[in-house]
């Protein structure tokens, strides 16, 4: 029996691998990276080939595994290991918030090229640094998703860089200090803890959220997802990553909600951000549909403002992808900047001495 369940336990992970790698070739091909679409199907074919000569090698020595051992051993090991998946989180939290795991990573998308991306201990994208916030400093908060942390973009053309360079630049000598609340699958749920969190550790002088609609107002709310019971976590363990065919599925069901559902979505989490707003804040949408910004502004109070601009240009987003480009942060740091400057509580944070 024991050499059974040996048998048994090779082949599930066997075919557990190829799930993947099969899951991995469907990401690449929805993604438009099709060009690796044959390496992770050749991986999948292997695998699955693996798992059939370990299932005939077991035949053949008298220790026949069958269908119903395989299925109590799959099921056995993936609940076994989705339990442990959701009590153990990956990444760290930002007060309720989810962040990011600590470290490098890298990346390569045929449009956005190759990026290896640094994520600090705190869970978010750049250096190190306090909560604690340094005496007669501006710092600003960025909070946002991918487009926010920069996906597509080296560390030091992402917009928390670019704002700050902004700032410094017009406001010599002040001391500007922006920090990188961007995670990406984020969208509004998150951003709301984000920004309370926010409030609440990093004694800012001012927040930007940023708006990418009608992408934040999605139901699958994937960072606090993570490590939560459900569908979304459940698939996340199993295929290994957050894009699969159930988030598919759940993105196509969200893109088909009603305009008045996806309105009443923004405005209940508008109203809770500006329940518990204490600095200046400023929203900034990459699109600026009437809809969502009069949805928006009717819960914004005093000391809140939107950023108005002009439509951005095709040449401020990576072509084929959509993640704004270094010169594309640098376009929207100079906008943010100027409804900063133009804003009556600039007075209270710009111009101050270090």
């Amino acid at each position: 029996m024991v050499k059974k369940l040996a048998f048994s336990l090779l082949i599930v992970l066997l075919v557990i691998g190829a799930l993947r790698a099969l899951n991995a070739a469907f990401v690449d091909f929805v993604t438009g990276n099709g060009l690796w679409v044959p390496l992770p199907l050749t991986k999948a074919f292997v695998l699955m080939a693996g798992a059939l000569a370990t299932w005939f090698a077991s035949a053949r020595l008298g220790r026949e595994v069958r269908a119903p051992l395989l299925a109590a051993m799959f099921f056995s090991l993936v609940a076994a290991g989705y339990m442990i998946h959701l009590a153990t989180p990956s990444a760290p939290r930002f007060g309720a918030a989810e962040a990011m795991r600590p470290g490098s990573f890298q990346e390569t998308y045929p449009a956005r090229g190759k990026h290896t991306y640094h994520v600090n201990a705190i869970g978010f994208r750049g250096p190190m640094w306090d909560t604690a916030k340094a005496p007669n400093t501006v710092r600003g908060v960025v909070i946002g998703d991918s487009m926010v942390f920069g996906s597509g973009v080296d560390d030091g053309d992402t917009i928390d860089a670019a704002l700050a360079n902004r700032l410094r630049r017009a406001h010599a000598p002040t001391a500007v200090d922006i920090l990188n609340l961007g995670v990406p699958g984020s969208n509004l749920p998150n951003y709301v803890e984000l920004y309370r969190a926010a409030e609440e550790r990093l004694a800012p002088d001012f927040v930007v959220i940023f708006l990418l609609l009608p992408n934040d107002v999605g139901e699958l709310e994937q960072p606090s997802e993570e490590h939560r019971l459900g569908f979304y976590s459940f698939f996340k363990f199993l295929l290994g990553q957050q894009q699969n065919p159930y988030t598919s599925w759940a993105m196509s069901r969200v893109q088909a909600r009603s305009d008045a559902s996806r309105l009443a979505f923004l405005a209940h989490h508008m109203q809770a951000i500006e329940g518990i707003r204490r600095s200046p804040l400023f929203i900034f949408f990459y699109w600026q549909e009437p809809a969502w910004i009069d949805t928006v502004r009717a819960h914004l109070g005093a000391g809140a403002w939107i950023v108005d601009h002009p439509p951005l240009l095709e040449t401020d987003f990576i072509p084929g992808d959509g993640h704004p480009t270094a010169d594309g942060n640098r376009h929207i740091a100079e906008l943010i900047g100027d409804a900063i400057d133009r804003s009556p509580a600039a007075s209270s944070f710009v111009g101050r001495s270090p």
